[in-house]
Protein backbone atom coordinates (compact mmCIF):
# COMPACT_ATOMS: atom_id res chain seq x y z
CA UNK A 1 0.00 0.00 0.00
CA UNK A 2 1.49 3.87 -0.95
CA UNK A 3 0.86 6.28 0.86
CA UNK A 4 -0.35 9.68 -0.64
CA UNK A 5 0.66 13.45 0.25
CA UNK A 6 -3.00 13.71 1.13
CA UNK A 7 -3.16 11.12 3.82
CA UNK A 8 0.73 11.55 5.07
CA UNK A 9 -0.09 13.40 7.83
CA UNK A 10 -2.62 10.91 9.09
CA UNK A 11 -0.50 7.98 8.96
CA UNK A 12 2.45 10.03 11.08
CA UNK A 13 0.01 11.17 13.95
CA UNK A 14 -1.47 8.03 14.22
CA UNK A 15 1.90 6.25 14.36
CA UNK A 16 3.37 8.80 16.16
CA UNK A 17 0.22 8.38 18.75
CA UNK A 18 0.70 4.97 19.37
CA UNK A 19 3.82 5.21 20.36
CA UNK A 20 3.63 7.95 23.56
CA UNK A 21 4.23 5.70 26.10
CA UNK A 22 7.26 3.69 24.50
CA UNK A 23 8.87 7.02 23.23
CA UNK A 24 11.33 8.40 25.66
CA UNK A 25 12.59 4.61 25.90
CA UNK A 26 13.69 4.78 22.03
CA UNK A 27 14.47 8.58 21.98
CA UNK A 28 18.04 9.14 22.02
CA UNK A 29 18.40 11.04 19.64
CA UNK A 30 15.99 13.14 20.15
CA UNK A 31 17.12 14.24 23.46
CA UNK A 32 20.71 14.68 22.57
CA UNK A 33 19.30 17.06 19.58
CA UNK A 34 16.79 18.71 22.10
CA UNK A 35 19.76 20.22 24.20
CA UNK A 36 21.18 21.53 20.76
CA UNK A 37 18.64 23.07 19.88
CA UNK A 38 18.09 24.69 23.34
CA UNK A 39 21.62 26.02 23.45
CA UNK A 40 20.94 27.84 19.82
CA UNK A 41 17.94 29.40 21.44
CA UNK A 42 19.99 30.07 24.38
CA UNK A 43 22.23 31.92 22.79
CA UNK A 44 19.08 34.05 20.97
CA UNK A 45 19.06 38.32 21.74
CA UNK A 46 15.44 37.06 22.50
CA UNK A 47 13.79 39.92 25.00
CA UNK A 48 12.08 38.90 28.01
CA UNK A 49 8.62 38.79 27.89
CA UNK A 50 8.74 37.06 24.33
CA UNK A 51 6.60 34.65 22.88
CA UNK A 52 7.27 31.34 21.58
CA UNK A 53 5.34 28.55 19.76
CA UNK A 54 6.98 24.92 19.90
CA UNK A 55 6.11 22.87 17.00
CA UNK A 56 6.07 18.64 16.78
CA UNK A 57 6.94 18.67 20.64
CA UNK A 58 6.84 14.80 21.11
CA UNK A 59 6.65 13.89 24.82
CA UNK A 60 8.71 17.53 25.95
CA UNK A 61 12.28 16.98 25.73
CA UNK A 62 12.61 20.49 24.08
CA UNK A 63 9.48 21.80 26.02
CA UNK A 64 11.45 20.81 29.16
CA UNK A 65 14.25 23.44 28.22
CA UNK A 66 11.93 26.07 27.03
CA UNK A 67 9.45 26.15 29.64
CA UNK A 68 12.20 26.97 31.78
CA UNK A 69 13.86 29.66 29.80
CA UNK A 70 13.17 33.28 31.58
CA UNK A 71 12.55 35.05 28.75
CA UNK A 72 9.98 33.63 26.86
CA UNK A 73 6.51 34.67 28.57
CA UNK A 74 4.14 32.57 27.08
CA UNK A 75 4.68 29.51 25.15
CA UNK A 76 2.43 27.10 22.93
CA UNK A 77 3.19 23.54 22.59
CA UNK A 78 2.25 22.40 19.52
CA UNK A 79 1.63 17.80 18.42
CA UNK A 80 -0.10 16.09 15.40
CA UNK A 81 -0.45 13.47 18.00
CA UNK A 82 -2.58 13.68 20.80
CA UNK A 83 -1.23 11.24 23.00
CA UNK A 84 1.88 12.95 22.87
CA UNK A 85 0.45 16.22 23.78
CA UNK A 86 -0.98 14.07 26.74
CA UNK A 87 2.42 12.80 27.81
CA UNK A 88 4.04 16.09 27.43
CA UNK A 89 1.61 18.54 29.23
CA UNK A 90 2.06 15.74 31.78
CA UNK A 91 5.74 16.24 31.87
CA UNK A 92 6.30 19.93 32.85
CA UNK A 93 2.67 20.74 33.74
CA UNK A 94 3.78 20.94 37.25
CA UNK A 95 6.41 23.93 36.03
CA UNK A 96 4.79 27.12 37.31
CA UNK A 97 5.09 30.85 36.04
CA UNK A 98 4.51 30.89 32.38
CA UNK A 99 1.32 31.22 29.83
CA UNK A 100 1.19 27.63 28.24
CA UNK A 101 -1.15 26.33 25.73
CA UNK A 102 -1.22 22.75 23.85
CA UNK A 103 -2.45 22.58 20.95
CA UNK A 104 -3.08 19.55 18.54
CA UNK A 105 -3.14 20.09 14.77
CA UNK A 106 -0.64 19.33 11.59
CA UNK A 107 1.69 22.53 12.36
CA UNK A 108 2.68 22.70 8.20
CA UNK A 109 -1.16 23.06 7.48
CA UNK A 110 -2.60 25.72 9.59
CA UNK A 111 -2.70 23.81 13.04
CA UNK A 112 -0.47 26.51 14.69
CA UNK A 113 -1.81 30.15 14.55
CA UNK A 114 -0.56 33.32 15.65
CA UNK A 115 2.20 35.26 15.36
CA UNK A 116 5.49 34.67 17.89
CA UNK A 117 8.89 36.50 18.61
CA UNK A 118 9.98 32.24 18.49
CA UNK A 119 9.24 29.38 16.44
CA UNK A 120 11.07 26.09 17.55
CA UNK A 121 11.21 22.24 16.78
CA UNK A 122 13.27 19.46 17.56
CA UNK A 123 13.35 16.79 14.57
CA UNK A 124 9.78 18.16 13.23
CA UNK A 125 10.23 19.35 9.66
CA UNK A 126 11.23 15.87 8.04
CA UNK A 127 7.62 14.69 9.08
CA UNK A 128 5.88 17.29 7.03
CA UNK A 129 4.72 16.31 4.15
CA UNK A 130 5.48 19.08 2.36
CA UNK A 131 8.83 20.70 4.25
CA UNK A 132 9.59 23.75 2.28
CA UNK A 133 6.12 24.74 2.17
CA UNK A 134 5.87 24.02 5.97
CA UNK A 135 8.98 25.94 6.17
CA UNK A 136 7.75 28.67 4.75
CA UNK A 137 4.29 28.61 6.88
CA UNK A 138 6.41 28.32 9.97
CA UNK A 139 8.09 31.80 9.44
CA UNK A 140 4.80 33.34 8.51
CA UNK A 141 4.17 32.75 12.23
CA UNK A 142 7.31 35.13 13.27
CA UNK A 143 6.83 38.57 13.97
CA UNK A 144 9.25 41.17 12.08
CA UNK A 145 12.79 39.94 13.94
CA UNK A 146 11.85 36.85 15.34
CA UNK A 147 13.29 33.78 15.08
CA UNK A 148 13.19 29.92 14.18
CA UNK A 149 15.25 27.27 15.28
CA UNK A 150 14.62 23.99 13.94
CA UNK A 151 16.69 20.42 13.77
CA UNK A 152 16.16 18.38 10.93
CA UNK A 153 17.47 15.23 9.13
CA UNK A 154 19.40 15.47 6.26
CA UNK A 155 19.92 13.03 3.46
CA UNK A 156 22.94 11.57 4.90
CA UNK A 157 20.82 10.32 7.26
CA UNK A 158 20.69 6.08 7.51
CA UNK A 159 23.20 5.28 4.96
CA UNK A 160 23.83 2.44 6.47
CA UNK A 161 20.05 0.97 5.99
CA UNK A 162 19.94 2.30 2.72
CA UNK A 163 23.25 0.03 1.26
CA UNK A 164 21.75 -2.76 2.67
CA UNK A 165 17.98 -2.44 0.99
CA UNK A 166 20.16 -1.15 -1.81
CA UNK A 167 21.70 -4.51 -2.14
CA UNK A 168 18.62 -6.77 -1.51
CA UNK A 169 17.02 -4.99 -4.41
CA UNK A 170 13.86 -3.33 -2.08
CA UNK A 171 13.03 0.45 -1.51
CA UNK A 172 14.37 1.69 1.92
CA UNK A 173 10.94 3.68 2.10
CA UNK A 174 13.04 6.24 4.33
CA UNK A 175 12.05 9.82 3.83
CA UNK A 176 13.96 11.31 1.38
CA UNK A 177 14.61 14.11 3.28
CA UNK A 178 15.61 18.13 2.03
CA UNK A 179 18.93 19.24 1.43
CA UNK A 180 19.62 22.51 2.47
CA UNK A 181 20.38 24.05 -0.52
CA UNK A 182 16.64 23.24 -0.76
CA UNK A 183 15.09 24.54 2.44
CA UNK A 184 17.71 27.89 2.10
CA UNK A 185 16.01 28.73 -1.12
CA UNK A 186 12.75 27.59 -0.97
CA UNK A 187 12.63 30.43 2.40
CA UNK A 188 15.46 33.26 1.88
CA UNK A 189 12.81 36.08 0.97
CA UNK A 190 11.57 35.55 4.41
CA UNK A 191 14.23 34.40 6.56
CA UNK A 192 18.03 35.27 7.20
CA UNK A 193 19.37 31.90 7.91
CA UNK A 194 22.77 30.02 9.23
CA UNK A 195 23.01 25.95 9.04
CA UNK A 196 25.09 23.59 10.45
CA UNK A 197 25.11 19.84 10.60
CA UNK A 198 26.70 16.62 12.65
CA UNK A 199 26.31 12.98 12.29
CA UNK A 200 25.15 11.20 15.41
CA UNK A 201 24.85 7.67 15.44
CA UNK A 202 23.39 4.77 17.62
CA UNK A 203 24.87 1.33 17.29
CA UNK A 204 22.22 -1.43 17.20
CA UNK A 205 23.24 -5.08 17.72
CA UNK A 206 21.04 -6.07 14.40
CA UNK A 207 18.64 -5.08 11.86
CA UNK A 208 15.39 -5.96 14.34
CA UNK A 209 17.62 -3.72 16.92
CA UNK A 210 17.10 -0.98 14.21
CA UNK A 211 13.57 -1.35 13.32
CA UNK A 212 12.45 -1.61 17.12
CA UNK A 213 13.87 1.60 17.85
CA UNK A 214 12.17 3.32 14.89
CA UNK A 215 8.97 1.96 15.67
CA UNK A 216 9.50 2.74 19.30
CA UNK A 217 9.14 6.73 18.52
CA UNK A 218 6.73 6.18 15.84
CA UNK A 219 8.95 6.82 13.13
CA UNK A 220 7.67 4.45 10.30
CA UNK A 221 5.44 6.54 8.29
CA UNK A 222 6.72 5.45 4.53
CA UNK A 223 7.79 7.99 1.71
CA UNK A 224 4.48 8.89 -0.01
CA UNK A 225 4.21 6.61 -3.11
CA UNK A 226 6.46 4.60 -2.42
CA UNK A 227 5.42 0.61 -2.44
CA UNK A 228 6.30 -1.88 -0.05
CA UNK A 229 8.64 -4.76 -0.88
CA UNK A 230 7.22 -8.31 -1.44
CA UNK A 231 6.98 -10.37 1.62
CA UNK A 232 9.79 -12.78 -0.03
CA UNK A 233 12.00 -10.16 -0.87
CA UNK A 234 11.89 -8.96 2.96
CA UNK A 235 11.95 -11.88 4.16
CA UNK A 236 15.30 -13.06 2.17
CA UNK A 237 16.57 -9.54 3.40
CA UNK A 238 16.09 -10.59 6.82
CA UNK A 239 17.87 -14.33 6.42
CA UNK A 240 20.39 -12.56 4.73
CA UNK A 241 21.44 -9.33 7.07
CA UNK A 242 19.17 -9.72 9.67
CA UNK A 243 22.04 -10.81 11.71
CA UNK A 244 24.85 -8.37 10.82
CA UNK A 245 25.28 -5.27 13.43
CA UNK A 246 23.82 -1.57 12.18
CA UNK A 247 24.65 1.48 13.20
CA UNK A 248 22.42 4.15 12.27
CA UNK A 249 23.65 6.99 11.03
CA UNK A 250 21.18 10.65 11.87
CA UNK A 251 22.15 13.40 10.02
CA UNK A 252 20.94 16.15 12.37
CA UNK A 253 20.98 19.73 10.72
CA UNK A 254 20.18 22.40 12.73
CA UNK A 255 18.18 26.04 10.69
CA UNK A 256 18.74 29.48 13.14
CA UNK A 257 16.78 31.80 10.85
CA UNK A 258 15.58 35.32 11.37
CA UNK A 259 12.37 36.90 10.28
CA UNK A 260 13.32 39.78 7.50
CA UNK A 261 12.08 43.19 9.37
CA UNK A 262 10.01 45.86 8.06
CA UNK A 263 12.03 47.06 5.00
CA UNK A 264 14.49 44.32 5.37
CA UNK A 265 15.38 41.83 2.46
Amino acid sequence: MTTTGGSFAAAVASRFDRAAETYDSAADIQRRTAYRVAAAIGALPLRFGASALEIGCGTGNLTDHLIRDPRLAALVVNDIAPSMIRVCRQRVGAISGKRVAFRVGDASRGGAQGIFDLVAGNLVLQWFAEPRAGLRYLAARLAPGGYLVLSSLGPASFASWKRICAEAGIPARTRQFETIDALETEAQDMLEMAFSTETLTVPHADMRGFLSSLRGIGATAPEPGVAAAPFRARRDMVRKFGGRPLEAEYQVVLLVGRRHGAGEK
